[in-house]
């Protein structure tokens, strides 16, 4: 089997993710001197700002934090020891990867946008990104390979983010801003507490 360095989807991911934060960099380069010297950076449950940071703060922190993933899914695409196991997963894995740090490009841009003075519903767009993601998640791990004792388990994550990332999505914009932040923490709680529990059965079962 080829290295992983050698593997089209590994530089599908990294060229992606190159593009995103240069994109990401170049759009806050562009609206420097447009944004304000002082931002919000932290929003309360009703999507209201209620901390703020410099400019710098505003415009860098989703750039380092996309450069920060893609390079972390990086290393550990290269590095992994067990690679025996995660090169066949490496396409799921790459979807992963370029998801994240799009998350980070789309939640740059709104915030952009947002320090340029456009209304958008705040909250509403935050859980449609995050949304996305979850869906993201899920699609990821569908196309990941594991081992028949592993393989339940990976299908109900799929399925279960799959699922909620377009409900969370389609609530973003219906619900009250509140609501909607306690249904994405609730949703998520569950889901998780959910798919321990099956582990868990499943593991007592095998044993």
């Amino acid at each position: 089997m080829a290295p992983t360095i050698a593997r089209p989807a590994f530089w599908i991911a990294v060229m992606l993710s190159l593009v995103l934060v240069g994109g990401m960099v170049a759009v806050s380069a562009i609206a420097w001197n447009h944004v304000p010297a002082t931002v919000p950076t932290h929003w309360n449950a009703q999507g209201q700002p209620d901390g703020f940071g410099s400019r710098a703060m505003g415009l860098l922190m989703t750039p380092v934090l996309g450069a920060f993933f893609a390079l972390l899914m990086g290393v550990i695409a290269l590095f992994e020891p067990k690679k025996e196991y995660f090169r066949p997963n490496l396409r799921g894995y790459a979807m992963l990867w370029i998801s994240m740090v799009a998350f980070c490009a789309a939640l740059h841009g709104f915030l952009v946008a947002t320090y340029l003075g456009f209304f958008l519903p705040f909250n509403a767009v935050l859980l449609t990104l995050i949304g996305g993601l979850y869906t993201a998640i899920g699609l990821s791990a569908w196309h990941m390979h594991s081992d028949p004792r592993s393989r339940k388990v990976q299908r109900l994550v799929s399925i279960c983010f799959a699922c909620f990332g377009p409900v969370l999505m389609a609530l973003a914009w219906v619900l009250p801003p509140t609501a909607g932040i306690v249904v994405m923490i609730v949703g998520t709680i569950l889901i998780s507490l959910g798919l321990v529990i099956f582990v868990a059965i499943n593991e007592s079962i095998a044993t």
